[in-house]
């Protein structure tokens, strides 16, 4: 077979998730990483938009990043707007993400996936009703979840699920929790202190855009602002609180300090820096909605 041809067919016999799998752009509205440089992307995609839901970003240190398109056969109908992610503790390959939340009627998933790496293809092991407490339609605006953490405690598999704030239902963030077990009902509660970002920022300032924690088990947050998807955008990196592993308690800074501002971009993702670098060396993600998302560490006090 001449060469060429031999290319062709050996396109045409790769498995669907290997071809043409290099996203033109990503958006970052979550972001958890795992193994050594390894992070998984979820991407605000409606249910109207053939935009990849997930990526897998291969980042070396001094080398550029690679992304890869995550193919996925959802149960029943495709993620809408998924705005968060989490890797379950004690595992490699299994994670947390969830949608924003209900939408006319249609009710926000959480959705429990294995990621198989070798083939960039994901399954669906289980789904779970977001909490649902506002609705969200075109006249109002209700739940909005953007950030989302998971801890191994000794009480179990603590999820921390943030609603972002910053709207006439919520002018303050909400974290709302619950313990995770596979399969099962999930019962959420909240937290009785509402969380607001140590700088106000100005108007469509959303005071949690995502949730990290760290092997210390502090909780970092990143608020972010829009004034329209042309910008002009800002952020904001802060600690807000610790969990305490024995209790699972959530202790919330009264006054968190700004840790670190970014100006230009919106971000809305925040995760650990890959191997090689300092423990105060973090990674963000950002969803710049008509340009196109960026990667990048950034250093912590």
């Amino acid at each position: 077979m001449r060469p060429v041809l031999w290319a062709v067919a050996a396109l045409l016999s790769l498995p669907p998730a290997l071809q043409a799998n290099t996203p033109d752009k990503v958006g970052f509205s979550g972001m958890a990483g795992f193994d050594a440089h390894h992070y998984l992307v979820v991407q605000d995609a409606k249910s109207h938009q053939k935009t990849p839901r997930l990526v897998l970003l291969n980042k070396r240190k001094n080398k550029a990043a690679k992304m890869k398109t995550v193919a996925i056969d959802w149960p029943v109908r495709p993620a809408r707007d998924l705005e968060s992610a989490c890797l379950l503790p004690n595992s490699d390959n299994e994670f947390l993400v969830a949608e924003s939340g209900d939408w006319e009627d249609k009710k926000g998933r959480l959705f429990h996936i294995k990621l198989q790496k070798k083939t960039l293809s994901a399954k669906v092991l289980h789904s779970h009703a977001l909490p649902f407490y506002k609705a969200n339609n075109r006249k109002q605006q209700g739940d909005n979840y953007e950030g989302m953490a998971c801890i191994a405690t000794d009480k179990g598999l603590l999820i921390l699920l943030a609603e972002r704030g910053g709207s006439a239902a919520y002018p303050a963030a909400i974290i709302r929790t619950t313990f995770y077990q596979p399969g099962t009902q999930m019962q959420w509660s909240e937290v009785d202190t509402a969380v607001t970002a140590p700088r106000d920022m100005g108007k469509s300032m959303r005071h949690i855009s995502d949730l990290y924690a760290d092997n210390q088990l502090r909780l970092w947050a990143v608020a972010a602002m829009d004034e329209s998807d042309d910008g002009p955008f800002a952020s904001m990196v802060y600690q807000l609180g610790k969990i305490d592993k024995k209790t699972a308690k959530l202790t919330i800074n009264p006054t968190p300090s700004s840790l670190r501002m970014i100006n230009g971009f919106k971000v809305e993702a925040l995760s650990r820096a890959p191997q090689g670098y300092a423990s105060n060396i973090f990674s963000i993600g950002t969803e710049d909605e008509v340009y196109d998302g960026q990667w990048r560490l950034i250093k912590l006090q």
